[in-house]
């Protein structure tokens, strides 16, 4: 399955484990694969760019390429994710050009609060409490 927050996919299996004398099933998740950001990418880049370069490195399982919600043009970067040989597209590929451009690639990092630290948006609207 895959994590609703690093994006990875897990394999899952089951095992025992013991607890004192109690044996309970346990599940085991192992890594099966990677999310690598990569950023710079030209406008003009398309899924398939992503796949077709990517893909001399290892299994590309999907390609991402976010766009702006206003204007719906891309964003300038992307998500590729790898089952196999993410490490070696990233030394290969990292600082090198694709369509003109300096692309950046690394392991893409859990998502980031855009809000400056927010809790949660704004002070408005309480529900609850002693009041109301």
């Amino acid at each position: 399955s895959r994590c609703w927050f690093t994006g990875l996919t897990w394999f899952s299996g089951y095992g025992l484990a013991r607890f004192g004398s109690v044996r309970v099933g346990v599940r085991i998740l192992s890594r099966m694969s990677t999310k690598l950001y990569v950023g710079n990418i030209a406008w003009s880049t398309q899924v398939d760019d992503l796949h077709q370069l990517f893909g001399k490195y290892g299994q590309v399982e999907d390609a991402f390429i976010p766009k702006d919600r206003e204007t719906g043009r891309p964003r300038g970067f992307a998500f590729v994710t790898m089952s196999g040989g993410a490490d070696q597209a990233i030394q290969n590929l990292n600082e090198t050009e694709f369509m003109g451009r300096t692309i950046r690639v690394n392991e893409a990092q859990g998502e980031r609060g855009g809000g400056g630290g927010s809790y949660g948006g704004g002070g408005g609207g309480r529900r609850g409490g002693y009041g109301g």
